[in-house]
């Protein structure tokens, strides 16, 4: 149990590095524009809609209906298929970055993060809670507040459980911008293009996946009895 533990925390830190690190691409390459979450993108709509700019609404309209799709497919796909939801979400976020690196600099940058939206949206459903813990794999706000809080009360009286739980969220919080850190340097490097860095993270998930499954114990225990054999 412990193992299988440490298994999903490792799966939820490197999501947490890869969310870092998208949403640092979104803020150098897009205007300062977080993608990550649609709290800004519904202050701009409203803005627009009340300064009626119309063009400007249905791309933000466009933005919000992709964040709610990537939300509505994390519900649907367990439910209608037996894929590896996981799997899926990293495949997702895998073409969202193949998206990205293509796009052009000078464009919209509303319309530039729309793969941003969907990925971001399906991630945080899909990696949303841990060992009974919930924590964001794709902003830090939540994160921070259950951080302090856990260490607050493990100073002033609390248990060891609490004290386990700041360790936690302050983790998550630690790749999360360990990410940010790995996309400015890519950014400043590669420029666009270094969105690419970004199959790191989730190379090292699908490793993650691919245990936590139970795929590669089987293709290990597997050649280990093929050796045995031909032996």
């Amino acid at each position: 149990m412990e193992d299988n533990r440490k298994i999903y925390q490792c799966m939820h830190y490197t999501m947490s590095a890869f969310g870092g690190f998208l949403g640092a691409y979104a803020v150098l390459n897009r205007s300062d524009f977080l993608g990550n979450a649609q709290t800004s993108n519904l202050i701009h709509l409203t803005l627009d809609i009340l300064g009626r700019d119309t063009r400007q609404i249905l791309l933000r309209l466009i933005a919000m209906g992709l964040y709610l799709c990537g939300t509505m497919f994390t519900v649907l796909i367990p439910m209608y298929t037996k894929w590896n939801i996981k799997f899926v979400s990293v495949l997702v976020d895998f073409l969202a970055v193949c998206i990205l690196a293509v796009l052009p600099e000078h464009m919209n940058s509303v319309i530039a993060l729309y793969p941003v939206f969907f990925a971001m949206a399906f991630q945080w459903n899909v990696f949303a809670d841990i060992c009974g813990y919930v924590s964001s794999t794709i902003f830090s706000t939540n994160n921070t507040r259950q951080m302090t809080i856990s260490f607050t009360k493990y100073l002033f009286g609390g248990t060891s459980e609490d004290a386990k739980r700041g360790r936690f969220y302050a983790g998550v919080l630690l790749f999360y911008h360990v990410g940010v850190a790995l996309s400015y340097f890519a950014w400043k490097e590669i420029g666009l293009k270094g969105v690419y860095i970004g199959v790191l993270p989730l190379m090292a998930e699908m490793v993650f996946i691919g245990y936590e499954s139970g795929w590669i114990r089987q293709r290990k225990h597997f050649i280990a009895r093929h050796r045995k054999e031909i032996n």
